[in-house]
């Protein structure tokens, strides 16, 4: 876990539950999502500097190395903002997989030494538009027609990938949490090959072996799961 005063804490698996175990500072970067590989913890998030997207600490927080790249404009609050997203581990082939929060529609995969392996482009992905002003500013631009970002990014024990977008009526409001469509695509972990794509109206909050799992809250809150496999005989 990770809070906005960059400190993290690990808990490790307890019978039923999770137990605390350590915490660290990291300095350089505020994250929002973070996986473990082995004993080297990757993080993305709203980053200080430029050197690389992805940022990989051990165990006490003492940072290992920095690498990928998204995008690179003149104004760096723009790609201080493209640096921000989901990233998910992938133990089977030892790799790390990044999307963008929006303004990309995009899937990569580095491996644990940072070389890009593969990027799949997501078609048909509706970005927020960002432009900068003559003072260096920046104003965002919603699209008339709507606009899409990354919902959940998650890797099963398979190494399969599954993201899910999420797609926004601009001239919509709709309550906090409620989707108007979840879009879902399942790729295969060695090499990006698209092996399901579909809709899904279930938002994915986890995964583990074949199975998916959403948060729902009719009739009453409670866990769904489905198997990716049944998503496969679709195709």
């Amino acid at each position: 876990m990770a809070d906005q005063r960059r400190v993290l804490q690990v808990f490790e698996p307890d019978g039923g539950g999770f137990r605390y175990k350590a915490s660290f500072s990291v300095t350089g970067i505020t994250p929002s999502s973070l996986c473990f590989l082995g004993d080297t913890l990757y993080a993305v998030g709203l980053a200080d500097s430029d050197g690389g997207l992805v940022w990989a600490f051990d165990r006490s927080g003492r940072l290992l190395k920095r690498f990928g790249g998204l995008y690179r404009a003149r104004n760096p609050l723009f790609d201080r903002q493209v640096s921000n997203g989901r990233i998910a581990c992938d133990p089977k082939h030892q790799q790390v997989i990044f999307s963008p929060r929006g303004m990309f529609g995009e899937v990569r995969a580095y491996g644990s030494d940072g070389v890009a392996r593969w990027r799949v482009v997501v078609t048909d992905f509706k970005p927020v538009h960002i432009r900068e002003r003559p003072d260096r500013g920046m104003e965002v631009v919603l699209p008339i027609r709507g606009f899409h970002r990354l919902h959940s990014l998650n890797v099963l024990p398979t190494g399969d990938v599954v993201a899910q977008f999420d797609s926004v009526a601009s001239d919509t409001p709709r309550p906090e949490g409620e989707f108007a469509k979840l879009y879902s695509i399942v790729l295969r972990g060695s090499d990006g090959a698209l092996e399901v794509g579909l809709v899904s109206t279930r938002p994915i909050l986890a995964a583990g072996r074949d199975a998916l799992f959403s948060m729902e809250s009719e009739p009453v809150p409670h866990v769904s799961g489905w198997r990716v496999s049944n998503w496969r005989t679709r195709r």
